[in-house]
């Protein structure tokens, strides 16, 4: 989403209550990529909307 990436994780517990959990997607150099936790409300609505979009259709893309 606007260049960036994230990944959407979601347990077995979480999908029952219809939760998600939202990470930016680090890659640093040619190392490892590492997921850090989107504590910005605004950013994690924008990405979870996205997500939304994705999986429920929508015309509209990030």
């Amino acid at each position: 989403m606007n260049g960036k990436p994230y990944a959407v994780l979601q347990s077995d517990a979480m999908r029952k209550e219809g939760e998600i959990e939202v990470f930016r997607v680090l890659t640093e150099d040619a190392s490892e990529p590492k997921l850090e936790s989107v504590d910005d409300d605004e950013e994690w609505e924008d990405v979870a909307e996205a997500y939304d979009d994705l999986q429920f259709g929508s015309e509209d893309r990030p």
